[in-house]
């Protein structure tokens, strides 16, 4: 596994979407920088996979779905600030 390509994403949905697709996940880590901390979720990526199923992903009903979640939860919290 020393030299098992891996795969590094922050989107917390794709990384969703390749665990349910039978990626092995391995770890979060920080980024640090600009006043910003990011985190990225890493991947095995041993069958060299996860970049098409980045472009499935992308295409998908479930990110359309999670974008439509996403987009009412802000209305709701928008509301609720009123």
């Amino acid at each position: 596994m020393k030299n098992a390509p891996i795969y590094e994403t922050k989107n917390v949905d794709l990384a969703a979407f390749l665990m349910f697709e039978g990626i092995k996940f391995l770890e979060c880590r920080v980024e640090r920088g600009a006043g910003k901390d990011l985190v990225v979720m890493r991947f095995l990526d041993d069958k060299t996979v996860c970049l098409d199923l980045e472009r499935v992903f992308m295409t998908s009903d479930f990110k359309r779905y999670r974008d439509l979640v996403k987009y009412l939860l802000k209305e709701v919290h928008r509301k609720l600030k009123e």
